[in-house]
């Protein structure tokens, strides 16, 4: 992604928060005949979301710590500028599933 920015771009994208999900694990969810059944292996980070009902679908995702996150950021050469609950302009916290990164491609 980097290297497809020009300096000085943005990138912005959302994540699950291992360290919130570490804490407190997703549940199951039931909405009328759809299940939400999630799994997190805390050790590998590992996060399975299988859908069950008229969908019938599971997605994989790789979880890793804000801390992680912002190391790889830049070791690519991209700048943290801020962090944010998703579709808020409220920080994000430690608690928070899902944070939003507003990154920058440095010089």
């Amino acid at each position: 992604i980097s290297r497809n920015l020009k300096t000085g771009g943005l990138f912005v994208f959302d994540c699950f928060n291992q360290v919130a999900m570490a804490r407190d694990e997703p549940v199951l969810r039931v909405s009328g005949d759809r299940r939400i059944v999630p799994h997190f292996d805390v050790f590998t980070g590992k996060f399975y979301i299988q859908y069950e009902g008229d969908v019938g679908h599971v997605l994989r995702h790789r979880i890793w710590s804000p801390d992680v996150l912002i190391e790889i950021m830049g070791s690519c050469g991209l700048e943290v500028l801020d962090r944010y609950r998703p579709f808020t302009r409220a920080p994000a916290t430690k608690d928070d599933y899902k944070i939003m990164f507003i990154t920058r491609r440095s010089p």
